[in-house]
């Protein structure tokens, strides 16, 4: 049997809203529950209605002004204005979507190539130019490096990048102190991406698959300069470290 009316409980279970949630719904005109005789608040059809409105409204990031502003001036040409706003929300986060599937799928196959190297081994590959995202970046704190790596591709526009995907990295300042040690810091933080700024240089690079994070990078400079004298390359460029 169909009930006619739902207590606030009921409801908030219904769209896991809270109780104060609902109430302020109430409070700015979105919803108009009836009063019981004893005070509480009994949500009609029109009500959950509404809410369903709301709800998936909400989902797709309309505001609770937006929302209000719909109710107010509902018709069916408002209806089909609405609907076709939705429509080209939905589209765009389904572009989206498909763009953050295919970074994870780069991911993966970046992570099972991986799984076949040897690791602490030099090896070579001949890679293509390549557009990125070059920002300055001078510090010797890793945590200054996750941040600004964060911010800049949380304001990239369509991009939603993971930290660690083999696209994201930090080039390398490396020199040597008087007892031939090697010092390194974060010279910048690049974001391989087709729509660049700047470009990494194509050619053959010598790479090195190791674990340990950022700490361990200044003793593999050392194994990679010796790679290249062994086998006669000359280095050319700033390392690059991809976490």
């Amino acid at each position: 049997m169909k009930k006619d009316l739902y207590n606030i409980g009921e409801v908030a279970k219904i769209y896991h809203l809270n109780s104060d949630t609902i109430r302020y719904y109430e409070e700015i005109g979105l919803i108009s529950p009836y009063r019981a005789p004893n005070g509480y608040r009994m949500f009609s059809d029109l009500d959950i209605s509404n809410l369903d409105i709301i709800y998936d409204l909400r989902k797709l990031g309309f505001s609770l002004d937006e929302i209000g502003e719909y109710f107010k001036n509902r018709s069916l040409d408002s209806s089909l204005a609405f609907l076709n706003k939705e429509l080209e929300i939905i589209r765009e986060q389904i572009s989206s979507l498909r763009k953050m599937e295919k970074q994870v799928y780069s991911r993966i196959n970046n992570l099972t190539g991986l799984s076949y190297k040897v690791t602490d081994i030099c090896f070579t590959v001949t890679l293509p130019d390549r557009n990125c995202l070059r920002y300055p970046l001078r510090s010797e704190n890793e945590i200054d490096y996750l941040t600004a790596a964060r911010k800049i591709q949380e304001e990239l526009p369509d991009s939603q990048y993971i930290l660690g995907n083999m696209n994201v990295g930090r080039e390398m300042d490396v020199s040597h102190d008087e007892n031939g040690c090697i010092q390194s810091k974060f010279k910048s933080v690049i974001i391989i991406d087709n729509s660049g700024n700047s470009t990494l240089k194509g050619g053959t690079y010598i790479s090195l698959v190791f674990r340990g994070g950022s700490k361990m990078a200044a003793s593999k400079f050392k194994d990679i300069e010796k790679y290249a004298k062994e086998n006669n390359y000359v280095i050319d460029g700033d390392p690059i470290l991809l976490i």
